[in-house]
């Protein structure tokens, strides 16, 4: 594929799960022609929309499924259902779809917004990250496995540290897989023998915030709104076509607190309440992330005229990216 020399200007929408990043990308997407690029790594998967927060339960709302893209009301959201369940899908596999998709939704004159909260996956894009072609060795990953199970997380991080300081301070520390990646990477000698042209881009981070009590309600709100709607009926299907829950997807947040249910050791309630306080727990590994990310411009989502602002924010962006003619098109 031809690659441009010429700067495409990409809008990246962040914050915490939960938070509103999808609902305004969208509506950036309707504001300025954009069309949407997932960057979330359980959304890929197929079948797997109410857990990971893809499924929209608002009857007003139109939405088209296809396998790579989802349609909501017209608007494309692409790399949602890309992937089943079982099959490995890496960063890498990310990084080549999403770079893809940005250059083509350039191509046809439309601002690329990538959305979600996956923070290996956005720095992927900015970083030009250069491990990504390390291929996994199952020889290390059993044994780092084993330091896991006897001695935690911690024991994994200090290995990591004592291998490659730098790339620590970028891995979260109760990670176990995120920590046995960077361990491979950090032991691998791998020099980059080939450089493949790729499309020139750059960023404007928008970061959407909340006071963490409003958010952890709006959480806890939204797991009740999961379960309501079908949250168990698609566990069960998932369990009924075989995908086993020491899967990489059924062991993530929205999933594994459930396996007790199924296995008849706990009741749905002691479920449901469990998956609330893994998701105030990850909304605070997120939060230690993005305090690392200086590139954000932060919005709080409960002051007033917050849209107007982020909107004029997004206009400087594109002015400066020369995309004045774009622009002028939407007035």
């Amino acid at each position: 594929m031809e690659k441009s020399n010429v700067k495409i200007p990409v809008i990246i929408i962040t914050g915490a799960t939960g938070v509103g990043k999808t609902d305004l990308a969208l509506k950036m997407c309707r504001e300025f022609g954009g069309e949407a690029v997932s960057a979330d790594s359980r959304q890929v998967y197929q079948g797997m929309d109410i857990g990971t927060g893809k499924e929209i339960f608002d009857p007003d709302i139109r939405v088209e499924k296809q396998e790579g893209v989802w349609r909501v009301n017209g608007i494309p959201i692409y790399l949602y259902d890309v992937a089943l369940p079982d099959e490995e899908f890496s960063v890498s596999h990310f990084r080549t779809l999403a770079l893809d998709q940005i250059e083509n939704i350039s191509k046809r004159k439309k601002i690329p917004i990538v959305v979600g909260g996956t923070g290996f996956y956005l720095r992927s894009l900015v970083d030009k990250i250069d491990t990504l072609m390390i291929k996994p060795d199952r020889s290390l990953r059993r044994r780092l496995d084993q330091v896991y199970k006897e001695k935690g997380a911690k024991a994994l991080f200090d290995e990591l540290l004592s291998q490659n300081p730098k790339l620590a301070k970028r891995i979260d520390p109760q990670n176990p897989r995120r920590i046995i990646r960077a361990i491979e990477i950090a032991l691998n000698p791998y020099q980059i023998t080939k450089k493949t042209k790729e499309p020139c881009l750059e960023f404007l981070w928008i970061g959407l915030k909340l006071p963490r009590e409003l958010l952890y309600a709006k959480a806890d709100g939204r797991v009740e709104e999961m379960v309501r709607n079908g949250l168990l009926d698609e566990i069960k299907t998932l369990l009924e076509e075989r995908y086993a829950w020491d899967l990489p997807v059924m062991s993530s947040i929205g999933y594994r607190q459930f396996r007790p249910y199924f296995e008849g050791t706990k009741s749905i309630d002691e479920c449901v309440q469990k998956l609330k306080w893994d998701t105030h727990a990850y909304i605070r590994q997120q939060e230690t992330w993005f305090k690392k990310q200086p590139e954000i411009s932060w919005f709080n989502l409960n002051e007033q005229d917050v849209l107007k602002r982020i909107e004029r924010e997004i206009c400087e962006y594109l002015k400066r990216s020369d995309c004045q003619e774009r622009l002028n098109k939407l007035k």
